[in-house]
């Protein structure tokens, strides 16, 4: 459970890093098909891992904007493209914070959920196919 929740945190200091960050330009409305490799929920109260893992989604990620299933919420993400090819973004909302990274063909998300009376970190990472 340490090394799982280790690798999560590793991808989220990966999406906030910001000395490699170049600004994007060409590299627009780029897909991908992914799978769900692990989950996990934490809080105050405690942690929970999905009762179902495994769970595919597709992604899409444009100028300033990221859909997917079930994972990304707010309306506009600040995207860098970075020196290696990899992205990385970030996004604020009301109700929840969101960090991403996209590597070697692996998608590291985390998102800090606002509750009504209490906050909790969900993080997920997939393995990725790029859609052409």
């Amino acid at each position: 459970m340490l090394c799982k929740l280790s690798l999560i945190v590793v991808g989220a200091v990966f999406a906030m890093q910001s000395t490699l960050a170049k600004p994007a330009t060409d590299w627009f409305d780029i897909k991908f098909q992914c799978q769900e490799i692990d989950r996990i929920s934490m809080s105050t109260q405690g942690q929970m891992q999905p009762a179902y893992p495994g769970r595919k989604v597709n992604v899409t990620i444009k100028r300033n904007s990221v859909t997917a299933d079930g994972i990304f919420f707010n309306r506009s993400y600040k995207i860098d493209r970075l020196e290696d090819g990899d992205l990385r973004g970030s996004s604020r909302g009301n109700s929840r914070d969101e960090v991403f990274y996209v590597s070697n063909g692996y998608l590291f998300h985390t998102a800090i959920v606002k509750n009504q009376k209490s906050r909790v970190i969900q993080s997920q990472i997939f393995s990725c196919i790029r859609l052409d």
